[in-house]
């Protein structure tokens, strides 16, 4: 490809990508600031004695049962999930996926991976030498990163090894409660939209490139306006989720369990949905929650004979109480949604 050529590529690319605002004045001196500052830390230290407080929680979660493992994990992920992944949580969830990843495929992490894991959660680059493992460090960082709820993409240099890593590190992913996808050149379009939806993917960094501008390609003119508007609605859908976190997190320090109920729906503007729900006897507390996108959003339950038995009117109201169990149904009322359609979440909690 000629020197034009590229220029001209990657023109269309800049000129499509979303940017960050340039910073100016105080803000940009700042910024340069902790730049400086970041740039000086002594970044080994800190990551080896983060290590040894990983390795002396390592028998402690070596002995946790299987079912004792799993809750554990959840609650790493919850943790996630709000944002409060500071030192302590990050080692407890390094121990964790290190145990993962003996128990899944027989594999102990070393020292050095741990380290080479920790710097990529921490958003700086690894460098390590051939034979230290690096198939199973990226799978250390991107298992947490992927609790987070974020799209996570392992880049690696060719097709073969797209397929060989996942399959390898699969069933650690799947341990830790994440489904791993692959991109390869054979993959379909269709096939492409599933296996990105996974919560970790593998795929070449052309294969990733190019995706990117078939996608660009097929937006045109629509693609600052819509990609804007998907970036909201994910980002929406990451704060209904955290919020969902935090409620689980209430209930259940109010003696409440989860029911065997789950709904997740979009509705327009002014658009209403009935949905089918059975309530067991004693207390249920009937939880829904939509993304940023929704400004009110109406919750009635329904009795058998039509009669309304309990409402919640607005939004940020406490939850629909009610005391007996039976068949119901939910009717869900999209008041404002500022989009095309907006996201809900439905959940019952009973004591």
């Amino acid at each position: 490809m000629s020197a034009t050529a590229s220029n001209e590529l990657w023109s269309v690319f800049d000129a499509r990508r979303v940017k960050a605002p340039e910073l100016k004045g105080l803000d940009a001196v700042a910024n340069s600031a902790v730049g400086w500052v970041k740039n000086r830390r002594r970044m080994l230290a800190h990551y080896k004695k983060q290590v040894e407080r990983i390795e002396a929680m390592e028998k402690e979660v070596h002995e946790l049962g299987s079912t004792r493992f799993a809750e554990e994990v959840q609650k790493c992920r919850d943790i996630a999930r709000l944002n409060r992944m500071e030192d302590p949580a990050l080692e407890r969830s390094m121990a964790l996926v290190r145990e993962a990843a003996l128990r899944a495929v027989g594999m102990r992490p070393f020292a050095v991976q741990l380290m080479g894991a920790l710097c990529m959660i921490g958003g700086n680059i690894a460098e390590m030498a051939t034979g230290e493992g690096k198939t199973l460090t990226a799978s250390l960082a991107a298992s947490v990163w992927a609790w987070f709820g974020r799209p996570v993409h392992v880049l690696t240099v060719n097709d073969y090894l797209v397929e060989r890593d996942a399959h390898e590190m699969g069933p650690v992913y799947k341990q830790l409660g994440l489904r791993v996808g692959t991109v390869i050149h054979e993959t379909s379009p269709d096939e492409r939209i599933d296996q990105y939806r996974r919560d970790v993917v593998y795929v070449t960094s052309k294969e990733l490139v190019a995706d990117f501008l078939r996608d660009q390609i097929m937006l045109g003119n629509l693609r600052t306006g819509t990609q804007t508007g998907v970036g909201l609605l994910m980002s929406g859908q990451n704060l209904a989720q955290r919020l969902m976190v935090q409620m689980r997190q209430t209930f259940e320090s109010r003696g409440y369990s989860l029911a065997d109920f789950e709904h997740d729906g979009q509705l327009g503007a002014s658009g209403s949905e009935r949905v089918p729900i059975h309530l067991s006897s004693g207390t249920n507390e009937v939880v829904g929650l939509c993304d940023n996108n929704c400004s009110d959003m109406d919750l009635e339950l329904i009795d058998a004979s039509g009669k309304i038995v309990a409402s919640d009117l607005e939004k940020d109201d406490f939850p629909i109480v009610d005391g007996q169990g039976g068949d119901y149904s939910l009717l869900v009322k999209m008041v404002k949604c500022n989009t095309a359609t907006c996201s809900y979440e439905l959940r019952v909690w009973n004591k």
